[in-house]
């Protein structure tokens, strides 16, 4: 939205909150400034802890979906010989394995 550098942008909302014209809350770069009667998490952050909640739980369902499917492709994979080793995160290796070996 700016180009400004973060620290100067804090410098200038420096005057603006000495005045009482602007409020902040907290430090460094976690810290917002807001007009004064108009806190930005005002009434709580229930509505959007609701939405978070809802997604997580979608997304829980999904990764269980996702880890039975893998358990079957595992499954599959060892019925025709094949066994995952040695695989990197994220990804599905498969290496035959013979008999008596």
């Amino acid at each position: 939205m700016t180009e400004e550098h973060p620290h100067d942008i804090t410098v200038a909302f420096g005057g603006p909150v000495g005045k009482g014209l602007l409020m902040s809350e907290g430090s460094g770069r976690s810290m917002f400034s807001y007009r004064p009667g108009r806190h930005p998490m005002e009434g709580g952050c229930s509505e959007l802890r609701d939405l978070f909640e809802a997604e997580l739980r979608t997304f829980a369902g999904e990764l269980r979906t996702f880890a039975r499917n893998l358990r079957t492709f595992d499954r599959k994979l060892r019925t025709f010989g094949y066994i995952a080793r040695d695989c990197k995160t994220g990804w599905i290796c498969a290496e035959s394995v013979e008999e008596g070996g």
